[in-house]
This record gives C-alpha cells, structure tokens and sequence, in this order.
C-alpha cells in the first residue's frame, strides 16, 4: 500500500523517548519509548525498534514493535519485523519470515470513524440478509 509523502525520519544512531504525534509519514530507523505514537503512515525501518502504543493509519515494519497496535487502514508486517502485542487493523499482512507474538483483532471498521474503511450499510449485513 502507498505510504504518502515521507514528512519526518528518525535516523539510525537516534534514540528518542516521549510521545510522538505527527502528519504524513514518519520513518523510525533509531530507538523510540514512549506512551503513545500517533500519526498517519508509520514504517519503521529493519534497525528500527519502537517500545509504545502506536495509533495510525498504516503501519509497514521491518523492525522492532513492542506495545499495542491500532491501525485504521492496515498494517503490514516484512520479513524482518519482530512485533509483540495486540494488533488491531481491518487488514494484516505477515510476510514470511515475520515474527508476531500476540493477538490480533480485525473489525470491519474501527471506532471514532471518519475513515474511508468503514463499509457501508448493506455490505455490514449477514451475507443472505438481502436475498430474495
């Protein structure tokens, strides 16, 4: 899936801790702790390791995920990437080679949603409820 325009970039050698909330698309290719990231696209690079709650709306990692992860579109998950928690998103992707130690929840639509995935009224309906 498309990423969007790259906007921030946390470089190798980088070690940042606190909340982060950004727009567009941030890279994490250094050490993040924090409570909360929030933004749109997050990919966090294969030297990337990020110890938080991420809160996006895709997520593509080739790194490192320790916390829960809320994704409104999808998230999707490289070779490389060693994720542990919870992962809620209405699409996954886990190549192989991926490592995921956790849960993961795929509702149809995620609350708080003005997000262009959540289905209309018809397409939520069982699938014989409008047949004839």
């Amino acid at each position: 899936g498309d990423l969007g325009e790259l906007n921030g970039f946390l470089g190798d050698e980088s070690q940042f801790k606190g909340d982060v909330g950004f727009r567009g698309a941030l890279r994490i290719d250094g050490r993040l702790e924090g409570t909360h990231v929030r933004g749109e696209a997050l990919v966090i690079g294969e030297g990337g390791q990020v110890d938080a709650e991420i809160h996006v709306e895709r997520l593509q990692v080739s790194g490192h995920v320790r916390g829960n992860i809320t994704a409104k579109r999808w998230v999707e998950l490289l070779e490389t990437s060693q994720v542990t928690g919870t992962i809620r998103t209405p699409r996954l992707t886990i190549w192989r080679g991926a490592v995921f130690n956790g849960t993961c929840e795929m509702p149809t639509a995620l609350p708080h949603g003005h997000s262009a995935v959540q289905p209309e009224e018809e397409v939520a309906a069982p699938p014989n409820a409008h047949r004839e």
